[in-house]
């Protein structure tokens, strides 16, 4: 997408799946593209973006992996999470997961605890966060108690608050809002 607006980036590419790597060295061989877990690999720069898409809501560790990806970001981190109106986030693969094989993780964050999150971090400057109501996976098991999902995109801009804390521009539908406390 970026080649066709005139831009020239270098690009580094994670996953776990050999065949995805592999896919990708041969569609993009100009970038590096590693077959590795996020969450112990090892930048050897920084870069302007870092983008995790459909990744955080199956990785159960999504706070540390938020935290590395900030700190690998000179500027911008992007990512998708799902939201849902309750007290607690749910990172518990007996509870919520994609039934395959193996499962997957299913991780629904509260929306309220989440954006509690954002606002108290002090590596971000600014957090831009939109959702809509999306329809549950055919494939997704999940408490009966978890209402409506919000699918959410995430965008911070790395750096020192202002002195009252990340600016904070949220586009969420108003059933996630004080529903959970």
């Amino acid at each position: 997408m970026l080649a066709t607006l005139g831009a020239t980036p270098r690009y580094t590419g994670l996953d776990l799946s050999e065949a995805s790597v592999a896919r990708a060295r041969a569609l993009y061989p100009a970038h590096d593209f590693h077959c590795v877990n996020a969450l112990t690999f090892e930048p050897e720069n920084t870069a302007d973006l870092v983008n995790a898409t459909g990744v955080m809501q199956h990785e159960p560790r999504f706070d540390a992996l938020l935290d590395r990806m900030i700190s690998w970001s000179r500027r911008h981190v992007l990512f998708d999470i799902k939201l849902a109106a309750m007290s607690d986030h749910l990172a518990d693969i007996e509870r919520a997961y994609i039934a395959s094989d193996p499962p997957m993780y299913f991780v629904v964050l509260s929306a309220d605890r989440f954006l509690r999150e954002i606002a108290e971090r002090r590596d971000i400057r600014r957090a831009e966060i939109f959702g809509y109501e999306t329809p549950r996976n055919a494939n997704a098991v999940l408490p009966p108690e978890i209402g409506p999902l919000v699918s959410a995109g995430v965008l911070l801009e790395t750096g020192t608050p202002p002195a009252g804390g990340p600016e904070i521009i949220s586009s969420l539908p108003p059933f996630l809002s004080n529903n959970s406390e």
